[in-house]
């Protein structure tokens, strides 16, 4: 497709917002200058699931280098592969008939081959890639696509071998080990449930590498465990539910930080029930910033402990993650924030949040001046609203 009829599709692209047509119009005028002027670029396409990603942006949000990428692309994308007919199976074990048939008549075989399974999940994984970028090109940016790649191809777009998530997972759906299994387990189904397992007696692909959730510290020993834990790596329910994943990990950041943070949960506004379709290890990260960010700002007049209270909720059409610094001051005025974001903010955007959701701040600016802020969101510039009083700083994470 050539880029002027791209630009064409996008600007009719209605899920677009209005600043977000406005942005992508300067950046085609942009193009058309740089064409006119003489200059030249190439493209490149890569194999295992996905075009190379492409060379950074040529504008930037709010000046600061980079553009700004919204949440929903990440999500929509999630969604769809969440909701696809094979990909789904990649996602949790296989314990009913009916999937058993279903993954065999789209196979095109007369019983289950592990192999041919296989294949048909990289080629869905290609082809909802290939046609999801066409609508929305910046979801390569994200980094849950390498990680799905090499969770089941385990591959880069390169082609070359590669390990996944912050555990760095060798074991994937392409592994040879896998498929010599099938082999010598012809007809078995490697992810059963209880009841295709006991009707196999078989039950499914061991491990050679154990491995331990960062999640929910619960060991990972077969291929069952694999798929439950890359689910959670973008799925927080119920079973996989924020409260659990930071109730686990803040032992760690307490034991890291030992004197120097204390971590509650509001009770009364963090449900286990919530739904979120995110990059999960990202979230973390991105969290684990923030708290940096609190213990490197805090004032010690208001005390030497960090004091963070931590809450999630639905709210109209978002869901928030509030980290909240109670026993402190903004460090800077609301007319400085404004006027330049911090180094470690810019970091924390840059590597952590962009994509990921988009980031407020509501504080308490000293002198009675109680403000929020959008440090990070798809309007062009950062603005302040006049808010009420409140205690300390909230890092507000809108997803």
């Amino acid at each position: 497709m050539e880029k002027y009829d791209f630009i064409k599709l996008m600007l009719q692209n209605r899920n677009l917002s209005v600043n977000d047509k406005k942005r992508l119009l300067l950046l085609a005028t942009r193009e058309i200058e740089r064409v006119d002027t003489g200059s030249k670029t190439t493209k490149g396409t890569g194999t295992q699931g996905g075009t190379i990603p492409p060379d950074p942006p040529v504008s930037s949000h709010r000046n600061i280098g980079f553009d700004y990428i919204s949440p929903s692309i990440l999500h929509g994308f999630l969604l769809r592969y969440n909701q696809d007919n094979i990909l789904k199976y990649t996602c949790h074990v296989i314990d009913d008939e009916e999937d058993i048939e279903n993954i065999k008549k789209s196979c095109h075989t007369e019983c289950y081959e592990l192999e041919k399974h296989s294949e048909l999940i990289n080629k869905r994984f290609v082809d909802l890639l290939e046609d999801y970028k066409k609508e929305n090109p910046l979801i390569l940016q994200s980094k849950m696509i390498p990680l799905m790649r090499a969770y089941i191809t385990g591959k880069d777009y390169k082609g070359n071998p590669v390990q996944w998530s912050t555990l760095q997972i060798k074991t994937n759906w392409n592994l040879d080990e896998l498929q010599q299994w099938g082999e010598k387990n012809p007809h078995m189904i490697p992810i059963p449930g209880k009841n295709i397992a006991n009707k196999q007696r078989n039950n499914g692909f061991m491990l050679t590498e154990r491995k331990t959730s960062n999640l929910s510290g619960q060991p990972i020993r077969n291929f069952n465990g694999l798929v439950i834990y890359f689910k959670s790596l973008f799925h927080i329910r119920r079973d996989n539910s924020l409260k659990s994943i930071l109730r686990y990990n803040n032992q760690n950041i307490e034991k890291d930080y030992e004197g120097k943070i204390h971590i509650t949960l509001d009770e009364s506004k963090f449900p286990d029930n919530i739904e979120l379709l995110t990059d999960v290890d990202k979230l973390l990260q991105g969290y684990k910033q923030i708290l940096k960010i609190c213990i490197l700002n805090q004032n010690k007049e208001f005390g030497e402990i960090t004091e963070i209270e931590l809450s999630f909720y639905e709210e109209e059409n978002h869901t928030f993650f509030c980290i909240h610094h109670k026993n402190n001051k903004y460090g800077k005025t609301v007319k400085n924030t404004i006027e330049r974001i911090g180094k470690d903010q810019k970091k924390l955007i840059k590597n952590q949040i962009n994509g990921l959701c988009d980031l407020f701040v509501e504080a308490d600016f000293g002198e009675n001046n109680y403000y929020r802020i959008n440090l990070w969101d798809e309007n062009s510039q950062m603005e302040s609203n006049k808010i009420d009083r409140i205690d300390g700083v909230k890092y507000l994470m809108r997803f």
